[in-house]
C-alpha cells in the first residue's frame, strides 16, 4: 500500500546521490510514522505539512521529526469549546481502530472529558468492517452529538447505516472531520445499499472545525509577503492555472515547512563552522552535525503563512483559531470561530447556523453527480444533546380533597356539638373534667385543620406545610389523647390509692400536658433545624410523555412529597413517643375496665373503645404509609381518613354518647308528668 511505496522510495532517495540533509513530507500520517522511524538511522530532520495524526506527537518514537500541520490533539480543546458554546452535554466518539487513528479518537475524548462533558461511549472499527452494531450501540445509549474521527470512505458507511437506524434530522448532529470535500456524498458507492441522498440526510447541517490555515493577512511573512500575497502567487503557479496540478489546501504548511529547514540550516552554519564543516561535509553518520541541526529546528521562530511558527517539545505547532463550518444543502458554510483568548479558546458562532426542523430533499441527477435541492424549515436553536425533561406536578384529585374538607367542617360541626354539651354541665362536672375535655376538643380541632393542610399541594404552601404538619399532627395528637390519659388515670385512681393519695386538679392536668408537650416540642425542634422536611419533586413512573407541542421535550409526571435526608428515622421517634403514651392510657384504660363511674365525667368503656381503635387502625395506616408513599391520592385518603375517624370516634364516644346518657336519665323524670302515658 501507501506506506510500502513511502518505504521504498525513501530508500531509494538515501541511496542516490547527492547526500540529504533533511527529508519534507510525507503527507499521509501512516506512511510519516514508518519513515519517521528510519530517519534516525541516518541522523535527517524530517519536516511534515499535513501528517495530523496525534500518534506523531511522540519524541520517543520519532525524535527527529517536526510538523508545521496542527496535531489532532489540538482538535480536542476546540470541540470541548464548541460542545460547551451548544450546551452539550453527553456525546459519543467513533473512529477507525488504526495504529494512527486511535491516538486521535483517545485524546479528543480525553480533553473533552477534562471539560467536564461525558463521553458516554467510544467506539472502534476496522477498515472495511461492518459499522451497523457501531452505530446501533451509540443508538442505544441514546446519544445524538456524535463526533467522528475518520476517513471520508468510513463516514459514507456510518452514514449509510445512519440512515437505515433513523439517526438524522432534528435530533442528531454529526461532527466530521475538515478535511471532507464538499458533496462527498457523491462519492459513494454504486455497490451500496445506501444512494447520495440518503448520506446527505445524515450529512445536512453536520458540523466541522478547521484550525486556521492562513496567518493573519497583515501579517508579514518571514518571506517578505504576506499571507494573501502568499495566497495569489501560490494559484498563479502556471502548474496550478493549466491544472497539471490541483491546488491543495495545505500549501502553507508546506510553504512554512521549506522555509523552516532552510532558516534551521542557516542558522547553524556558523556553529558546524567551529566544526572546520560546512553543509556539505554532511554524511549519514555525522551525529555533531545532526545536533547543531535539531537545535536550531527546536530554537526556532518565524512569522509563516499558515502561523507563527515555534515548535514545543514535541516537535509541533500551536494552533489559536479555528474556522467553524456547517454543511448546509450542498454547500459548506463558514457559520463562526473560535478562538483563543488568554488561557481559554472562545466560540464565536454567528446567526448563519441553522438547525433542521423539519425537511423536503428533492432529488435529480446532473452530469453523473447527485444535485439535492433541500427545502427545509430552520431553527436557531441547536438540538439538545438528550431530551429536556419537564417534571409535570401531579395534583391532588379535587374530588377527594372536596370531600375531605366536608368531612373537616362535618368534624367542626360536631366539636361544636361537643362544646355545648361541656358548658351545658358544666356546673354538674368538676374542673378538671371540664378541662379535660376542652383540651380534648382543642386537639380536634387542631387535626381537622391539619387534613385541610395536608391537602394543599402547591410548592408555595408545601413549602410551610412541610414541617407545619408534623407540629399540628403531634400537637393535636398529645392534646387529644393526653387529655385521654389523664381520664384513664382518674379511672385508675379509683380502684387503687398505692400511687395515687391526692386528686386530680386543673393545675395537675395542666402541668402533665405541658410537659408531654415539651417533649415533643424538643423532638421537633431537632428535627426542624437538623433535617427539616422540605417539598421534593418524586418521580411516579419511568415513562415519559411526548410533548406534542415542543420538540426534544418530554413529561415527565412527578408529585410534591415532604421529605428529608432521614425522614423515616424521624418518623419513627414520633410514632414511637406517641405510642409509648397511647400503650400506657390502653394499659390503664385495661386496668380500669371493671370501674363503674356515674358522675358523668368518666366513661371508662369510651375510653377503652377510643384508644383500642386508635392502636387498631395505626397498625394498618402507618405501614401503608411508608407502601404508598409516592401515590398521594390514595395516601391522603388513609392519612386523613386515619385522623378523621379517630378523632371523630372520640367524640362521638366521649361527648355526643354521654349526652345521650343525660338525655336518657331526664326522659323517665318527666314521664309522670304525661296524662296519657
Amino acid at each position: 500500500g501507501q506506506t510500502a511505496l513511502g518505504v521504498r522510495n525513501f530508500i531509494r532517495m538515501v541511496d542516490e546521490a547527492p547526500t540529504k540533509i533533511a527529508l519534507l513530507g510525507s503527507s499521509y500520517s501512516t506512511v510519516t510514522a514508518v519513515i519517521a522511524e528510519l530517519c534516525p538511522i541516518y541522523n535527517m530532520l524530517q519536516v511534515t505539512f499535513s501528517s495530523e495524526s496525534s500518534f506523531l506527537a511522540n519524541r520517543k518514537l520519532f525524535p527527529l521529526l517536526f510538523r508545521t500541520a496542527y496535531s489532532y490533539a489540538i482538535y480536542g480543546e476546540a470541540y470541548a469549546t464548541l460542545l460547551h458554546h451548544f450546551n452539550w452535554k453527553k456525546v459519543a466518539v467513533i473512529g477507525r481502530n488504526s495504529y494512527t487513528n486511535y491516538q486521535d479518537v483517545y485524546r479528543v475524548s480525553n480533553a473533552i472529558r477534562k471539560s467536564g462533558i461525558d463521553v458516554k461511549t467510544i467506539e472502534f472499527f476496522l477498515a472495511g468492517t461492518p459499522v451497523y452494531q457501531r452505530v446501533k450501540r451509540i443508538k442505544d445509549l441514546d446519544i445524538r452529538i456524535i463526533i467522528v474521527i475518520s476517513l471520508e470512505e468510513d463516514m459514507l458507511a456510518l452514514a449509510c447505516d445512519a440512515y437505515k437506524l433513523e439517526m438524522y434530522g432534528r435530533k442528531y448532529v454529526w461532527i466530521v472531520p475538515h478535511w471532507y470535500e464538499n458533496q462527498f456524498w457523491n462519492k459513494i458507492s454504486q455497490n451500496s445499499n445506501c444512494q447520495p441522498e440518503n448520506i446527505h440526510a445524515v450529512i445536512n447541517h453536520a458540523l466541522s472545525i478547521r484550525i486556521l490555515y492562513m496567518n493573519y493577512k497583515h501579517a508579514v511573512t518571514v518571506s517578505g509577503f504576506t499571507p494573501e500575497q502568499c495566497e495569489q502567487r501560490y494559484y498563479q503557479q502556471p502548474s496550478i492555472v493549466n491544472e497539471t496540478y490541483t491546488a491543495n489546501g495545505y500549501w502553507p504548511f508546506a510553504y512554512d515547512a521549506v522555509w523552516a529547514i532552510a532558516l534551521a540550516l542557516n542558522n547553524s552554519r556558523d556553529q558546524i563552522k567551529i566544526l572546520n564543516k560546512t553543509l556539505d561535509d554532511f554524511d549519514y553518520k555525522n551525529v555533531e552535525m545532526r545536533k547543531i541541526f535539531y537545535r536550531n529546528m527546536e530554537l526556532l521562530q518565524f512569522v509563516g503563512a499558515s502561523n507563527n511558527i515555534s515548535f514545543d517539545q514535541n516537535g509541533d505547532v500551536n494552533g489559536n483559531i479555528f474556522d467553524v463550518h456547517q454543511y448546509q444543502g450542498n454547500d459548506k458554510i463558514y457559520i463562526g470561530s473560535i478562538q483563543r483568548e488568554g488561557s481559554n479558546l472562545v466560540a464565536n458562532i454567528r446567526d448563519s447556523v441553522k438547525w433542521i426542523v423539519s425537511a423536503l430533499i428533492s432529488v435529480y441527477e446532473f452530469a453523473n453527480f447527485v444535485v439535492l435541492s433541500s427545502i427545509s424549515s430552520a431553527d436557531k436553536n441547536p438540538p439538545p444533546s438528550s431530551d429536556i425533561i419537564i417534571n409535570r406536578v401531579m395534583p391532588l384529585q379535587n374530588f377527594i380533597f372536596y370531600v375531605m374538607i366536608f368531612l373537616c367542617f362535618l368534624g367542626y360541626a360536631i366539636t361544636l356539638l361537643s362544646l355545648s354539651f361541656i358548658i351545658k354541665h358544666m356546673r354538674r362536672r368538676s374542673k378538671a373534667s371540664t378541662t379535660t375535655d376542652c383540651v380534648i376538643l382543642a386537639g380536634c380541632v387542631i387535626l381537622y385543620t391539619s387534613v385541610i393542610l395536608m391537602g394543599l399541594d402547591s410548592k408555595e404552601v408545601r413549602s410551610v406545610t412541610c414541617m407545619l404538619l408534623p407540629w399540628l399532627n403531634c400537637y393535636g395528637f398529645v392534646l387529644v389523647v393526653g387529655s385521654i390519659f389523664a381520664k384513664s388515670l382518674a379511672a385508675y385512681r379509683t380502684i387503687t390509692s398505692r400511687w395515687f393519695t391526692k386528686e386530680f386538679r386543673n393545675l395537675h392536668l395542666l402541668l402533665g400536658l405541658i410537659v408531654l408537650m415539651l417533649i415533643e416540642s424538643i423532638l421537633l425542634l431537632c428535627w426542624s433545624i437538623i433535617d427539616p422536611l422540605k417539598p421534593v419533586q418524586v418521580s411516579i413512573t419511568d415513562q415519559l410523555e411526548d410533548d406534542k407541542v415542543i420538540p426534544y421535550q418530554k413529561i415527565r409526571p412527578v408529585v410534591l412529597m415532604c421529605q428529608c435526608l432521614y425522614a423515616s428515622y424521624w418518623l419513627i421517634g414520633t410514632i414511637a413517643l406517641n405510642g409509648i403514651l397511647l400503650l400506657f392510657s390502653a394499659f390503664l384504660a385495661y386496668e380500669g375496665r371493671e370501674v363503674r363511674v356515674d358522675n358523668n365525667e368518666i366513661d371508662i368503656k369510651s375510653i377503652s373503645t377510643c384508644i383500642y381503635n386508635t392502636i387498631l387502625l395505626g397498625l394498618i395506616v402507618v405501614p401503608l404509609m411508608f407502601i404508598l408513599n409516592q401515590k398521594i391520592n390514595e395516601l391522603y385518603v388513609v392519612i386523613g381518613g386515619y385522623i378523621l375517624f379517630c378523632t371523630t370516634l372520640c367524640q362521638l364516644l366521649l361527648f355526643l354518647r354521654k349526652k345521650k346518657k343525660v338525655d336518657d336519665r331526664v326522659r323517665p323524670s318527666q314521664a309522670h308528668l304525661n296524662p296519657h302515658q
